[in-house]
């Protein structure tokens, strides 16, 4: 645990430091909510005895997303696709009673929850990797789980796990998820071969979590592929009825979560918005994605942009080396087949239909491709890891100090 905590300090601090010394923001339009929210700042460093130079860190990051942020901590919803902007995540800072009422506190205390939830997933993330991987795979790679670990301070999601982003609450509720239905699920009793239920309220309590998770990133609702895989392998094979009521309500959960979010928008613009109110199914969600964010079967495929597409490459590239490699080890580990499946789907969607670039940063709420490169890192066959390995680390290293810079003076990608 300590290197892992070495790590997650060294790629924090390396971060701020760059945010700090970066000169200036290309675009400029920021400096309108420093101007406006001035008194804020001057209390924030008074109140809570802090040195100019967290206030400069903090107005280096009112920039991209986290304008919306910063501003649905203090304000009400001024615009419809607030409604389906991470709604939980905002939500969750706006109800922590620290620093109400008052910008530059309630975006400080984003950003210390946001970090104290990447310490976190970081945790669960090592406690995931003992669960999945048979105890003869951790024999012989006994650092493995604490390389995990390491791997999960320096993704290349970069300044996105450090600023008051929902990612790292992303990231958490996802692995909980994980931990949570797969300590559920153990050889039956009876059989001591076949996989069933073993602790019902655990299992349970996983889609509950991945309920919350959806309401903070909404592509988490693709995670409900482990109840579908489980209503065969766990239900529909095993002929119990008990079985098979809980699978089926345990993954109507999430589904609900996502019905709810969005019939909370649906009473607050319908019938008289007109547009996606009056679609057979009403979704603010799906409407807003394509209105606001021009999300959609192939509409980011264009020349203009084919940078975003070429730094998220390498992340793509890794994912795909991740699902062949671990589809090849089904026949020995079945119980990765459902977190195939959910990685290639998320995979898939970044690709295909959202904002490629995205992928950097929300892609670790499954965490087959930092396994993939952990098990290069520890293998006992060879003391050099693959050179995708080696290039990737490499890019990751590179990436997020670069990243941090462009972040801090307002340039793309975000």
């Amino acid at each position: 645990m300590a290197t892992a905590a070495t790590a997650f300090l060294a790629v924090k601090a390396v971060q701020l430091a760059v945010v700090y010394f970066t000169p200036s923001q290309f675009d400029t339009s920021s400096q309108i909510i420093v101007d406006t929210y001035t008194q804020a700042r001057s209390q924030l460093l008074n109140e809570w005895h802090l040195p100019n130079a967290a206030a400069s860190i903090l107005d280096k990051l009112i920039a991209w997303d986290a304008v919306y942020f910063n501003h649905l901590y203090v304000d009400d919803i001024d615009f419809e696709h607030e409604y389906v902007f991470c709604p939980l995540w905002w939500r969750l800072i706006k109800w922590i009673p620290l620093g109400q009422g008052n910008y530059y506190k309630k975006a400080l205390v984003s950003i210390i929850v946001s970090n104290l939830c990447h310490w976190a997933s970081i945790v669960m993330a090592i406690e995931l990797t003992k669960v999945y991987f048979p105890a003869s795979v951790l024999a012989k790679r006994p650092s493995l789980p604490q390389t995990v670990g390491k791997l999960y301070a320096i993704l290349p999601a970069g300044i996105f796990l450090t600023v008051g982003y929902s990612e790292n609450l992303a990231n958490l509720l996802s692995l909980t998820m994980l931990w949570l239905h797969q300590t559920s699920i153990g050889p039956d009793y009876r059989t001591k071969a076949k996989l069933a239920i073993i602790s019902p309220l655990k299992y349970l309590l996983s889609g509950v979590v991945l309920a919350v998770a959806v309401g903070v990133r909404a592509n988490m609702i693709l995670a409900g592929v482990f109840y579908l895989f489980d209503l065969y392998q766990l239900g529909y094979l095993s002929r119990q009825l008990k079985t098979i009521a809980l699978i089926i309500v345990t993954g109507a959960i999430p589904l609900l979560s996502m019905i709810g979010l969005n019939a909370v928008a649906y009473a607050a613009f319908c019938p008289q918005r007109g547009a996606w109110c009056q679609w057979p199914v009403p979704s603010l969600f799906q409407y807003a994605q394509s209105h606001y964010w021009n999300v959609g079967f192939l509409k980011y495929w264009t020349p203009n942009n084919i940078p975003n597409f070429a730094f998220a490459a390498p992340t793509v590239a890794i994912h795909a080396l991740a699902i062949k490699e671990f589809v090849s080890k089904l026949p020995v580990m079945p119980r990765f087949v459902s977190l195939i499946a959910f990685t290639a789907m998320t995979v898939a969607g970044a690709v295909f239909f959202w904002n490629t670039q995205i992928i950097t940063r929300m892609v670790w709420v499954t965490p087959l491709a930092v396994w993939y490169l952990a098990l290069q890192l520890t293998s006992p066959e060879t003391t050099t890891p693959s050179r995708w390995t080696r290039i990737y680390i490499g890019y990751a290293l590179v990436w997020i100090p670069l990243q941090s810079a462009l972040f801090a003076a307002f340039l793309p990608p975000a």
